[in-house]
């Protein structure tokens, strides 16, 4: 007798729990295809002129013994680096 009346309180628990479940799976199935909590896409990876830019630049800086060498090959990479859409 006591197992059959804890059988329908728990029948009953879970006919008024089932609205509640079915509501959150429609709302997690939502955001699942809205793409909601999801991470954004990582950024493009930085173009190498500006890498080889940044390296000549380092090198240009510790020359602290008069004009660097290097200054030309600077400026190119610099406006190479800007043309294939990288931030010097």
């Amino acid at each position: 007798m006591i197992v059959v009346a804890a059988g329908i309180l728990l029948a009953l628990l879970i006919l008024r729990a089932l609205p509640v479940l079915f509501w959150l799976l429609v709302v997690l199935c939502v955001m699942a295809a809205l793409g909601i909590g999801q991470a954004a896409p990582p950024p493009p990876p930085e173009p190498y002129s500006c890498q080889l830019y940044r390296e000549a630049a380092k090198k240009c800086a510790a020359n602290t013994i008069g004009r660097c060498n290097l200054q030309h090959e600077v400026d190119r990479l610099f406006q190479l680096c800007l043309r294939e859409g990288g931030k010097p």
